[in-house]
């Protein structure tokens, strides 16, 4: 955003909140990214599209002070990490280990043993081939975030005491039939997916997703947030 826009977006943010004689203020601010490209544009023989920023910005409501430290007494530190493969559009060369448009940007705030994270990690960027393929680079990205946070809070100890909100776009799918032509664009796994979905049967939709979302059945078996030792995880271990 350049300045006047950016300026109308804080405000526009800073009204919605300040209501009822509340009063919000910007603690964190932090963003990774490049601005959206409205169309593809080729560099180094490559169709480049970005689609904006991983942004988080935090806010407190000085009400609150009695139950928070004063706001000049509040420790925050913010922290990045990409993990994408995108050229830039103003100097393709740019990113030589990893690129801004896959990633996370993280706000720790140490007064109150708490790190918030807003992430973007790999899509589906193929037909024709199982989750599990691109599971594997999810699941990579999310162990370098991890370990990289780890290092920017000061080590593993630091880090394990934090309490961690995780959110963003996982890009983890859910997916019910693997084969390669189910897995084509309309497919059977498609299509049996959004059959569940077009039922309007909250049970069903909720059963698909406990039984089929690939994340969710990732962290059954491994727990909320990867662990440094599992950075090669295996071959998925549970069907149907």
């Amino acid at each position: 955003l350049n300045k006047h826009d950016e300026f109308k977006f804080m405000n526009v943010i800073l009204e919605a909140l300040n209501v009822g004689g509340r009063n919000y203020e910007v603690v964190a601010d932090v963003s990774i990214g490049e601005p959206p490209t409205s169309q593809k544009v080729e560099i180094d023989g490559k169709k480049v599209e970005w689609y904006g920023f991983i942004r988080s910005i935090v806010f407190v409501n000085t009400q609150n002070q009695g139950r928070l430290p004063p706001l000049e007494e509040l420790k925050v530190k913010t922290l990045v990490c990409p993990v994408g493969e995108k050229l830039s559009m103003f100097e393709p060369h740019k990113y030589e280990d990893a690129a801004p448009d896959k990633g996370a940007v993280g706000v720790c705030i140490e007064s109150l043993g708490l790190l918030l994270v807003s992430l973007h990690l790999s899509g589906t960027n193929k037909y024709g081939l199982p989750e599990m393929h691109f599971d594997r680079d999810r699941k990579q990205q999310l162990h370098k975030i991890s370990k990289t946070f780890e290092e920017q809070v000061g080590g593993a100890e630091a880090y394990a005491k934090l309490k961690k909100v995780v959110m963003g776009d996982y890009n983890f799918r859910c997916e019910m039939k693997s084969a390669p032509e189910d897995k084509e664009k309309g497919g059977g796994d498609w299509k049996a997916v959004d059959a569940e979905v077009m039922s309007g049967d909250s049970a069903r939709v909720q059963t698909a997703f406990f039984k089929y979302d690939r994340l969710q059945r990732w962290m059954v078996g491994q727990g909320e947030w990867p662990r440094h030792e599992d950075s090669h995880p295996g071959e998925e271990k549970v069907e149907g």
